[in-house]
């Protein structure tokens, strides 16, 4: 059977002996990470096929659906908040801003609201920042409120181990 996930058009071919026996299964694209969901039907009933598939021995039909989750350009308030944060981990780091960070934490003369600017100007860095400040670890919860504020309470130390995982995700 042949899949498509709605988000990122890319086709997946999945041989029916590894289709599970239920009505449905879903499963995470792996090129984008979109929820693909897919309804299986077998029978004969009222309901119009979008896939035909025959055997040899007995005629079947083979009903399927791809549904994505909740279409993003239709979210909002809390949904799109929420569908923010679930890609936050899928967000990989500009090389430049990495290079730039590094490079200012090195000099001797740099200040954390040096750091902080350029942290500012990439998002996959800036949230990781935030959310690693606003753990319970620093025990600082909804006090930190800005990307300088967040560079002081992490120190340097933790923000060069940031920036570095950070960079190698």
């Amino acid at each position: 059977m042949k899949i498509t996930c709605s988000n990122c058009s890319k086709v997946y071919n999945i041989p029916d002996e590894k289709l599970p026996k239920k009505d449905s299964i879903a499963f995470n694209c792996p090129a984008c990470s979109h929820k693909i969901k897919i309804q299986l039907k077998t029978g004969s009933g009222g309901e119009k096929p979008l896939n035909k598939e025959s055997s040899s021995n007995n005629k079947k039909r083979v009903v399927f659906s791809p549904v994505s989750d909740k279409d993003p350009s239709r979210l909002f308030g809390d949904d799109l908040k929420k569908k923010i944060i679930q890609t936050l981990d899928n967000l990989p780091p500009m090389p430049k801003i990495v290079d730039k960070s590094r490079q200012i934490m090195a000099d001797p003369q740099s200040g954390f609201k040096d750091i902080a600017h350029i942290i500012e100007t990439d998002q996959a860095i800036a949230a990781r920042v935030l959310k690693m400040a606003k753990s319970a670890y620093y025990g600082l919860r909804g006090m930190v409120s800005s990307i300088h504020q967040a560079t002081v309470v992490l120190g340097y130390k933790a923000l060069e181990e940031l920036i570095t995982m950070v960079a190698a995700s």
